[in-house]
């Protein structure tokens, strides 16, 4: 978004650098699994009823279907209706981090906000859930351990994504293709270095050659920033490689499974569980009895996500996966539809153009730290991307997006 307000604005010698052979980041439509209707490998749905993806959809004549927001959830060995139940228990947990914060309460551990009085009342009042679900849906929710991730970070988000969720007809990645006409994107060009030394003039050095700048714009993975994979001379202001330092990068995978016919309530959107695997969905924007396959996505976070990372083959991925799902549903049910396609997306530490899925505040953060992640430097040196949102858009791509015409507004105003 960053380089397309730009150039809309009259800046047309912005360049996009993109480290990957395709562009768009973790954002990755399927075409082939299922028969031509686009799966989503990578971010899956627009989150609320409104916002910057909503309205960029509309601009570029795209299509949004609404999915079911009926859940299930699993737990002592049956599957029952959530009816909403869910969404209201963690925004009351979310509301209660929140006074507490709010009344010089400092920041603990998600899994110590878990065990207090207040919080285990909320919980237990539902009869469905436990502190281990719980735990399990912040794990999902963040990427992160429940003994890491802050409170701090639970209330920092605009959305909860159990309630109102959109998915692109046409694919997530088509959004990206019609967004990019007209830009000067450079595929498999990832940066090594940047050197502003210079006063007029940014050294930004790939594989293949040099280039010069005026201004330049972070848009780079948490993880890999934090990681140095790109070399910075001379290196950033304390202030700033202390944010850096100091907001962590969660692990995910996204795990999809194709079946002959859906086995699961035609309005489900949702199935949560204790088990490993975390959180489900049907995996189609639109299903019809008549369809000759359906499918399911797994999304897992945190420490649970090395069990999924272990296997060489992904016949193993897909049969650990499908294990879960024979506990949940009726014996014979899972084996009796399932095929032997599958897909799989793994954003951890050791994937070099991710190194990680997205940031959280792990507890006692400087509560700053985002605002001082973005701050630009010496007014050339821009920042965007989803770890920079202060206002709500963290672990999300319209936060992502929000922060990349955040920035391109905040180039456009220093620029001379």
């Amino acid at each position: 978004m960053a380089a397309r307000t730009l150039v809309q604005a009259g800046f047309k010698n912005t360049v996009i650098y993109e480290a990957r052979r395709r562009f768009g980041g973790c954002i990755d439509t399927d075409y082939k699994l299922a028969k031509g209707r686009p799966v989503e490998r990578g971010p899956e749905f627009f989150h609320g009823r409104t916002g910057i993806l909503h309205s960029l959809a509309q601009e570029l004549d795209l299509t949004l279907i609404e999915a079911p927001s009926e859940g299930l959830h699993y737990s002592d060995k049956k599957l029952t209706a959530q009816n909403g139940l869910l969404s209201s228990t963690i925004d009351r947990l979310r509301s209660l981090a929140r006074t507490l914060l709010q009344s010089g309460f400092p920041d603990m551990p998600v899994r110590d906000f878990l065990v207090r009085d207040d919080a285990r009342t909320i919980i237990e009042e539902t009869r469905v859930f436990t502190t281990h679900t719980i735990e399990q849906l912040f794990r999902n929710d963040f990427g992160a351990e429940p003994k890491k991730l802050g409170i701090a970070g639970i209330v920092e988000t605009d959305v909860t994504g159990y309630d109102a969720n959109f998915r692109v007809k046409e694919g997530y990645s088509e959004l990206v293709r019609r967004a990019a006409e007209g830009l000067d994107i450079r595929l498999n060009t990832p940066i090594q270095s940047v050197d502003w030394t210079k006063r007029d003039t940014i050294l930004l050095k790939s594989e293949k050659q040099n280039y010069a700048a005026r201004k330049v714009i972070f848009a780079l993975p948490h993880g890999v920033l934090k990681h140095g994979d790109v070399q910075v001379y001379p290196p950033f202001p304390d202030a700033k490689q202390e944010a850096i330092e100091a907001i962590g990068v969660g692990n995910a995978c996204k795990i999809i499974l194709l079946f002959k016919r859906a086995f699961w309530p035609k309005n489900m959107g949702f199935l949560s569980t204790e088990l490993d695997t975390q959180l489900w969905w049907p995996a189609l924007a639109e299903h019809n009895d008549d369809d000759q396959s359906a499918l399911l996505t797994t999304f897992i976070g945190g420490r649970t996500v090395r069990r999924f990372e272990q296997p060489k083959k992904r016949s193993q991925v897909r049969e650990m996966a499908a294990d879960e799902l024979r506990q949940m549903f009726p014996k014979g049910t899972v084996d009796e539809q399932i095929l032997s396609e599958s897909a799989s997306s793994f954003w951890g530490s050791g994937r070099r153009f991710s190194r990680g899925a997205f940031s959280y505040l792990p507890a006692g953060c400087d509560p700053n730290a985002r605002e001082k992640l973005r701050e630009p430097i010496d007014d050339r040196i821009f920042f965007a991307g989803e770890a920079t949102s202060t206002d709500g858009g963290v672990a999300s791509v319209h936060g992502a997006a929000r922060s990349g015409v955040r920035a391109a507004e905040e180039v456009m105003k220093n620029f001379r």
